[in-house]
């Protein structure tokens, strides 16, 4: 606290189940001094009490570059907060690049931010026991906030692999992402969004505004695939997704006017029209929706071709259906930063290729 600028790199933490957290940072209580630029590179923490890495109010500019928090006893991997109602600055512009969270108690990342997230080529897994998520994102809390999601891989966590919490309106970008049998104590869920407002204990209405390309999602479970307890959650654009279920799971639950109302899973292509895209009921149904050209849908007969789906091992076989199927929105390289086909990407974080698990 009060340090300005830090650099951490090359160093293994290891709380020995003791230590109350492995990396602390943010702000001063009294006083609005928070760090304003660090970088933590190549970093692992492991066996803390509570969180391996705790983001206070305040924090600003903090990159991870490939870190790895694992083994909490009780609480997130790697966890931030950012609520301006316990502090008078806000944690902004936060980037996850090449990181992992696994084996932890909570959430493998459970991150608040005031301005921006960017989560790329992160990897976040087994994580469970008091809670488990994936990837947890708070965004926009203090303003119209920019969530991004580009290359990731998340799996067998105990909650769904992508809970955006979002206070007031923001832009989430899921790109490239590969979500896969997570949820795993509940129905199947992958992707909730949930609206929740600390200060009152009640729920306010934000608009999270999704942005979804080129995703693979495969849940095991029975329930909605897609949960939007956020009524007012809007899918902006979304287009070369593939989304699969074993159970022939409902696709879609969205919360309108207290009541749950449960889209089934279309077993098709859908096509480019309004009409179409609206018969999934995924997100806010409004004029202003349109989930254009179509998203993929398949049941067990279509798996997306895992290479090696027992051990983990989430890059494409040479018969996977996602090779070449995806739409060229810029993003060059895959979750190993191999180069991207230019004219028609695969879908998921693995662009084909010779083998290679996380």
């Amino acid at each position: 606290r009060g340090v300005k600028n830090f650099y951490i790199e090359d160093v293994e933490i290891d709380g020995q189940d003791k230590a109350r957290w492995g990396i602390q940072l943010g702000a001063d209580i009294v006083d609005e001094n928070g760090v304003k630029f660090g970088y933590i590179k190549n970093t692992t923490v492991h066996h803390t009490v509570k969180y391996g890495v705790y983001i206070e109010n305040g924090a600003e500019n903090i990159v991870f570059d490939g870190v790895v928090s694992r083994n909490s006893l009780m609480e997130d991997g790697i966890s931030g907060r950012s609520n301006p109602s316990e502090y008078p600055s806000l944690t902004k512009n936060l980037f996850f690049i090449n990181s992992v969270a696994h084996d932890n108690a909570g959430d493998g990342f459970d991150i608040g931010s005031g301005d921006m997230q960017v989560f790329q080529g992160c990897v976040s897994y087994n994580n469970g026991g008091r809670q488990g998520v994936g990837f947890k994102v708070w965004g926009g809390i203090d303003k119209g906030g920019e969530i991004w999601l580009i290359n990731n891989l998340a799996y067998n966590n105990a909650f769904p692999a992508l809970v955006i919490k979002n206070i007031s309106d923001a832009n989430v970008y899921i790109f490239h992402n590969t979500f896969v049998e997570n949820d795993t104590s509940g129905r199947g869920v992958e992707i909730m969004t949930v609206d929740y407002n600390p200060d009152s204990g009640g729920f306010r209405m934000g608009v999270p505004r999704l942005f979804m390309y080129n995703n693979i999602i495969s849940s095991k479970g029975k329930g909605p695939i897609l949960t939007f307890y956020n009524e007012r959650t809007k899918i902006v654009e979304s287009d070369c997704n593939y989304i699969v279920s074993s159970q022939k799971a409902s696709f879609c639950k969205v919360r309108h006017d207290r009541k749950e109302v449960i889209y089934e899973l279309l077993m098709k292509e859908l096509g480019s029209s309004k009409d179409k895209s609206r018969k999934m009921g995924c997100g806010y149904l409004s004029e202003d929706l349109d989930i254009h050209s179509y998203i993929q849908v398949k049941d067990a007969k279509n798996d997306p071709g895992f290479f090696d789906r027992e051990h983990n091992n989430f890059s494409l076989s040479q018969f996977s259906p996602a090779i070449n199927k995806g739409c060229q929105i810029g993003i060059t390289e895959d979750i190993h930063k191999r180069p991207r086909a230019k004219a028609a990407p695969d879908i998921g974080a693995f662009e084909y290729g010779p083998a290679q698990s996380h």
